[in-house]
This record gives structure tokens, sequence and C-alpha cells, in this order.
């Protein structure tokens, strides 16, 4: 429902704080300054995977500056990073490391880390 309500709100350090600092450096170090940051995001929701659910989070709901999506609560195992749907950031998903039910998605190889 926060997510719905457009309640979710996501804060970033500015760049001129922490690791990222800047201190003078022409603009084409900008780049390079930006691979100071790393963005991770972890969460605990159900993924909207075309299943039409309501209750889900939609990646197009996560800001494109994050860098890596950690997805908990669906059970397929996709350990390995990959592209998400909106293409700015990769997703893994961990799973569960057992079978829980007996669906397709449960079926696939499981592991842990």
């Amino acid at each position: 429902r926060m997510w719905q309500g457009k309640k979710v709100r996501f804060l970033r350090p500015e760049q001129d704080m922490g690791g990222g600092g800047r201190n003078n450096r022409e603009d084409d170090d900008e780049e390079e300054e930006s691979r100071d940051w790393f963005n991770i995001f972890t969460l605990h929701q159900n993924r909207d995977l075309g299943r039409g659910s309501k209750n889900c989070v939609h990646e197009s709901m996560i800001p494109e500056w994050m860098d890596l999506v950690v997805w908990g609560h669906e059970h397929e195992c996709n350990i390995e990073p990959a592209e998400s749907l909106v293409g700015t950031f990769r997703v893994t998903q961990p799973g569960s490391s057992v079978a829980t039910s007996l669906t397709a998605g449960e079926a696939r190889r499981k592991q842990v880390g």
C-alpha cells in the first residue's frame, strides 16, 4: 500500500560527501567520481513478474540510480544478477534454499549464496 500510495521515498548522499567527494576535478573526471558510489537496495516484497498482482513492487518503482537490487520474498532462485526490465540496474533474487511448494519455479535448482 505504501508503494501504491507513493509514500516510499529514496534518499541518497550528495556526491560531495563521504567517499564520492568533489575536489575541483575536471568535468571529464565526473564519470570516474560517480564510480566511488555503489547503490544497493534490498527488499522483501512480491515482485511483478507479469502475474497481474496488485500487491507487488514493479521494477519501474525503483530509482534508476540503483546499481543492484537484492529481491527477497520470491521463492524462485535467480542468484546471478540479471539486467532489470527497465534496464538501469541489475537484480539478484536469492529465492528459497529449499522447495516450499509444487510450482515450476520451485522445481529449479536451489542454492545458497
